[in-house]
């Protein structure tokens, strides 16, 4: 302020001299909206013949000159539209080094919207299935995933990117290094992810990191499935596999209990109505007959009468080690001793005249 008024006005037009179209240098933050439908039709067009002559340079540089105009003049819809064509033209001139750079190229652009990064990722996550080679499907998806990585408007397509590349590696023999790249993913807290495909993805996490014997990092992924979000009848294949998982955790752990537990939501999910056998996500243990499903009932009974009486459900009692006596064991053998379906397994049932102390009573298999 206590420079002289002519100086400052002359280094005012110097500045923005030096600093060329404000438009430009400040990324778009002060635009104004701009309508290039017209511009942006006659560059697809003019394109299109380029690319069928065979001119797929010439055909690139006449929609990036749009797009520049479209992206500096805020036309969102113009801009989205110039980005996947040039996506859609690279793919289909199979030309897949180039798709990478141009794809990397249009997300750094100055003042790049986060709609036309949006588009450009998902228009080459289309290509995946296209690409010639395993190699190059994977440099597409490493590419993708550092573009998408930290973005939140992407990081739907990021976590589905990874899952993808942790397919692959776990295909290929690389167990640890596809368990350490799912460790890393978040899914809870994508807000535009399905329901059922956030807990695929978790129990995909718990169940790689059993393959590796990472038991501490398994349980701490299988707490961010809330119990009575998963308990719902649109989820209920999600529900078993998630305690299949939970009794491999509890049977390293040697906690008949919980192993008990665990059978008990499987026990009482398998006999609801919307129940399918066929959507399991595991095969490894099937419920489709009513046989099999009683066998779910007889681990139950084995594992509550093998759990030890202080026996509880409650964490913090149970880290605590301060249990004396539990009634939750007790409170269970009474529910099971009446379940009707228990008079169909003739080798395990309990005395019903025991008011206080249920017995097993198995019978001779000779």
């Amino acid at each position: 302020n206590n420079l002289p008024k002519n100086y400052r006005k002359q280094l005012a037009a110097a500045s923005s001299e030096s600093m060329g179209d404000e438009r430009e240098w400040r990324g778009g933050i002060f635009r104004q909206d701009q309508d290039f439908t017209p511009e942006t039709d006659a560059a697809i067009e003019t394109a299109e013949k380029f690319f069928s002559s065979g001119k797929l340079q010439e055909a690139l540089d006449v929609l990036l000159e749009i797009e520049k105009k479209a992206r500096l003049g805020s036309d969102t819809k113009s801009t989205v539209r110039l980005a996947r064509e040039i996506v859609q033209t690279l793919i289909k001139a199979k030309d897949w080094e180039k798709l990478m750079e141009y794809v990397e190229l249009l997300v750094k652009k100055r003042g790049q919207m986060k709609q036309v990064v949006s588009a450009l990722v998902q228009e080459s996550i289309k290509a995946l299935d296209l690409t010639p080679t395993k190699e190059v499907k994977i440099a597409l998806i490493q590419k993708l995933r550092s573009i998408t990585e930290g973005k939140i408007h992407v990081e739907l397509e990021y976590a589905r990117l990874t899952v993808q590349v942790a397919n692959i590696w776990d295909n290929d023999g690389r167990l640890e290094d596809a368990t350490n790249l799912m460790k890393a993913l978040q899914v809870e807290t994508i807000g535009n992810m399905e329901k059922k495909e956030k807990f695929g993805i978790i129990l995909q996490q718990i169940e790689m990191c059993l393959r590796i014997e990472d038991y501490t990092i398994a349980n701490i992924m299988a707490k961010k499935i809330p119990h009575r979000t998963i308990d719902k009848e649109d989820t209920l294949v999600e529900k078993i596999k998630l305690y299949q998982l939970l009794h491999r955790y509890y049977v390293h752990e040697s906690d008949y209990f919980m192993m008990c537990n665990c059978y008990i939501h499987i026990y009482e999910t398998i006999f609801k109505e919307k129940f399918n056998n066929d959507d399991l996500l595991s095969k490894e243990e099937t419920y489709a007959t009513t046989n099999d499903k009683l066998q779910a009932l007889e681990k139950v009974i084995l594992y509550l009468i093998l759990s030890p009486t202080n026996a509880t459900a409650d964490e913090a009692k149970r880290q605590s080690d301060k249990v004396e006596n539990s009634t939750e064991r007790f409170e269970l053998l009474k529910r099971f001793r009446d379940d009707q379906n228990l008079d169909e397994l003739p080798m395990l049932k309990y005395d019903k005249n025991t008011n206080t102390t249920p017995y097993l009573l198995c019978r001779s298999l000779g």
